[in-house]
């Protein structure tokens, strides 16, 4: 038994140590930046992790920029994030924010697995990754995780496959490829709307939408470490499928709530789902996601909107 754990042990000191250098996943691409310097970082989901042209941000604006989204990421995982990227001593002047519905609502039934807390193993000790991971997964899993060796690497061995442990520990696994690994977009390529969707999109009928707690909690969060750390913030949202967002009503429980977060905290907002890119259906992959030509031009109006601002310089 105790030659048992020591191996446990040992291997998740092995683990640890070694997923903090890893791409593992866009996340991690993001927290294992150093001492940079950004004028404009875009955080939020795959609304802005597919939908944002970094190309096009910084040659209309002039500011060197980052994509921080990713796909399926809550405000709760953009927020632990942003944390430990500002934590490596990486600066930020500005901070556009993506907002809308998802962000708000219950995280589990906006996203599919909204918090990738495994990405984030390597930093159990800091204080909000494990405030985090008690509210998403449980004080018992949050304590099994931390103090019992190896376990939470065992449990997602699709991830942590048991080769790393033959791997020389400086070898990187680099897994950047499917997306800009100096920019962070990853546009959606020559994709347009099945047929399927453009059918349903009528057939849609609207539901009552809740805004959470916990949601609304990690919004807040990223709000108040932008202004700890003197970053300019601006919310933004970036179009929805017009028959889809007029069809399903998303926007009547959540914009009143978005207008009144932007005028509490003091914040911009700049809404761009009246924009007449909004109802081409030729412009967007899903109800939800603009495709390569309709993110550039989305990009170009952002653009646009950012030079006329006069954000932080």
């Amino acid at each position: 038994m105790v030659i048992l754990y020591l191996i446990l042990y040992l291997s998740d000191l092995y683990y640890s140590n070694w997923v903090k250098g890893q791409f593992l996943e866009k996340p991690s691409w993001v927290i294992n930046m150093k001492n940079k310097h950004f004028g404009i970082g875009f955080l939020g989901s795959s609304r802005v992790y597919n939908m944002v042209n970094m190309d096009i941000i910084e040659k209309k604006t002039g500011y060197n920029s980052i994509n921080m989204g990713s796909g399926g990421a809550s405000c709760m995982e953009n927020y632990i994030t942003l944390k430990f990227f500002l934590d490596n001593n990486n600066k930020l002047d500005n901070l556009y924010l993506q907002i809308d519905a998802s962000n708000l609502i219950d995280m589990h039934k906006a996203f599919s697995y909204p918090f990738r807390e495994y990405v984030f193993f390597g930093k159990m000790n800091d204080e909000e990754l494990s405030e985090a991971i008690k509210l998403n997964n449980g004080y018992l899993k949050y304590y099994f995780w931390k103090y019992v060796p190896f376990v939470r690497y065992a449990e997602f061995s699709h991830v942590f496959s048991l080769r790393y442990l033959i791997k020389p520990l400086s070898e990187k696994e680099d897994n950047t490829a499917y997306f800009d690994s100096t920019k962070g977009s990853a546009l959606l390529l020559k994709s347009l709307m099945p047929d399927s969707l453009l059918k349903k999109c009528n057939d849609i009928k609207g539901w009552p939408l809740t805004i959470d707690t916990t949601s609304l909690k990690y919004l807040n969060k990223i709000i108040d470490l932008a202004n700890e750390k003197k970053i300019n913030m601006v919310l933004y949202k970036a179009p929805i499928y017009s028959c889809y967002y007029e069809k399903s009503k998303i926007g009547v429980t959540t914009e009143n709530c978005i207008d009144s977060i932007s005028k509490s905290r003091k914040l911009k907002y700049d809404d761009f789902q009246n924009l007449s890119l909004s109802s081409d259906h030729l412009k967007f992959k899903d109800y939800y996601h603009l495709n390569e030509t309709g993110a550039n031009i989305l990009s170009s109006i952002l653009a646009d909107s950012i030079v006329k601002r006069k954000i932080k310089n």
